[in-house]
C-alpha cells in the first residue's frame, strides 16, 4: 500500500516540463522507482512513461521518503534533457530485451573472427619451436 501525496509541481516552460515534489507513505519497503513512476503518472494523470523520478530521500527505519519528478510533455524531450543511465533505471526493462534479441547475433559472429585470429599465431609459434629444437640437435652432431 503506498500513498503520493504531491506538495509543489513547478512548471518549466522553457524546458517543456513540470518539477515534482511529493512525499510518499508506504507499509513495507521503499518501492522502486518504476512503481513509483507509475503511480506518480496515474495520480497526475499523465502518461508513466513522461516521468522521471530525480530523487529520493528517505530516512532510515521511516516509512515515508522524499521524491522529486520530473514530468514532460514530449518523450524526445525526456531523451535529449535526461542522462542516459538515468533514462536506463526507469526503461530498464525494455532495454534489457532489447539487448537480449541484440546479443546473439553479434557474438557469434566475434568469436569465429577471434578463432580466425588466433589460429596462424599458433601455427607461427609452433613452427619456431620446430626450429629451435633441430638447431641445437644439428651443432651437437
Amino acid at each position: 500500500m503506498m500513498e503520493i501525496e504531491v506538495t509543489k509541481q513547478n512548471d518549466a516552460p522553457l524546458l517543456s516540463r513540470k518539477r515534482v515534489t511529493a512525499f510518499v507513505n508506504f507499509a513495507a519497503t521503499t518501492p522502486s522507482r518504476l512503481e513509483l513512476k507509475f503511480a506518480l503518472g496515474t495520480q497526475l494523470k499523465v502518461n508513466p512513461d513522461l516521468v522521471i523520478i530525480k530523487h529520493i530521500y528517505q530516512r532510515f527505519g521511516a516509512r515515508r521518503a522524499k521524491l522529486i519528478a520530473h514530468v514532460y510533455d514530449k518523450k524526445d524531450l525526456l531523451e535529449k534533457l535526461e542522462s542516459e543511465g538515468l533514462i536506463a533505471k526507469h526503461f530498464k526493462k525494455v532495454i534489457e530485451k532489447k539487448e537480449e534479441q541484440e546479443a546473439p547475433a553479434p557474438e557469434k559472429k566475434e568469436e569465429s573472427a577471434d578463432d580466425k585470429k588466433e589460429a596462424p599465431a599458433e601455427e607461427k609459434k609452433e613452427d619456431a619451436g620446430e626450429e629451435k629444437a633441430e638447431a641445437p640437435a644439428e651443432k651437437s652432431e
